[in-house]
């Protein structure tokens, strides 16, 4: 799962906005909102469009518990 807040601070250190994210991804900036606001779930797609426009691996964006579900770990 996407770990909004990781979103947002990593958005936040390239001086982003929103909408110059959702730009980038060719999404609305309402979805970044509620992706970032961990209203709403992403598909793996949405993940790797982000992944992309933020120039980090996926990993930095995945909460804790996809991370340890990804390396085969039971979350708590």
């Amino acid at each position: 799962m996407l770990d909004g807040n990781k979103v947002r601070v990593l958005r936040e250190k390239r001086k982003l906005t929103q909408h110059e994210l959702a730009m980038a991804t060719g999404m609305q900036d309402t979805i970044i909102s509620r992706l970032e606001g961990m209203v709403s779930n992403a598909k793996i797609t949405t993940v790797l469009k982000i992944a992309k426009a933020l120039d980090c691996p996926v990993k930095d964006i995945l909460s804790d518990g996809a991370l340890s579900f990804l390396a085969g770990k039971k979350s708590a």
